[in-house]
């Protein structure tokens, strides 16, 4: 297979706003993590608006201001039925756009930083490998999977995962490609995520976490560790 691969159907899982980013609660309140959460989003489909591979977006989610969103930029909202996880709200996102007999990708809700280029540049590699992976640099995670087809391997998100993802590609006997932007790499899970790349400009994420001034509080948590 030669050429630019188009038509390209992006899934992108998204919490309930109110649930997401626990693991951020020692430096963000409740409130300030369900607006992290809606940032993130927003600032996801801005970079997937752009990109010119892209046939659609479904965007997978029991949260209706999310869904409001979606439908906002024109994507099409797949209500998560169950919420049971990523990899479930995953299936039911490929299971809507299957019997369009696209290439697709999922990409996270929390990668704010990630920039069309970036996104172009990876799912450009479809022409060349069938499965592609953008591995997450903290946790060994995925941020980016894209596939010629759904199922030519199996959603296993989650820390670790992109190790998986890789070892289903070797098992099957597909080419992978592999990743690695400065965006898509970064998303935001814990605490020492809460800051841009260099370079970066501003979005929706950059200009909240200016306003709460997290970088003082990341500051503030050091120091006490440091005098504890």
């Amino acid at each position: 297979m030669s050429g630019d691969v188009h038509g390209v159907w992006a899934i992108v899982p998204v919490k309930t706003f109110a649930r997401a980013k626990q693991r951020l609660a020692a430096v963000l309140s409740a409130q300030e993590r369900a607006a992290l959460a809606e940032a993130m989003l927003y600032d996801v489909l801005d970079a997937l608006a752009p990109v010119p591979q892209l046939e659609g977006i479904a965007v997978v989610t029991a949260d209706p201001l999310a869904a409001q969103i979606a439908r906002s930029f024109g994507a099409r909202h797949v209500p998560d039925a169950v919420e049971s996880g990523v990899n479930e709200a995953v299936l039911q996102g490929l299971d809507a756009v299957r019997s369009a007999k696209s290439a697709v990708t999922v990409i996270a809700a929390d990668v704010p930083f990630a920039t069309p280029t970036e996104i172009a540049a990876a799912l450009g590699g479809l022409a060349h490998d069938p499965v592609l992976l953008a591995p997450a640099q903290a946790d060994g995670g995925t941020n980016l999977l894209a596939q010629r087809r759904a199922g030519m391997i199996e959603p296993c998100f989650g820390e670790r995962s992109f190790a998986r993802h890789l070892e289903q590609a070797r098992t099957r006997n597909l080419r992978c490609g592999v990743v690695k932007a400065a965006g898509l790499d970064h998303d935001i899970d814990r605490p020492g995520d809460l800051f841009a790349p260099t370079g970066f400009g501003a979005n929706r994420v950059t200009t909240l976490l200016a306003d709460i001034n997290v970088e003082r509080r990341l500051e503030a948590i050091a120091e006490q560790r440091q005098s504890a």
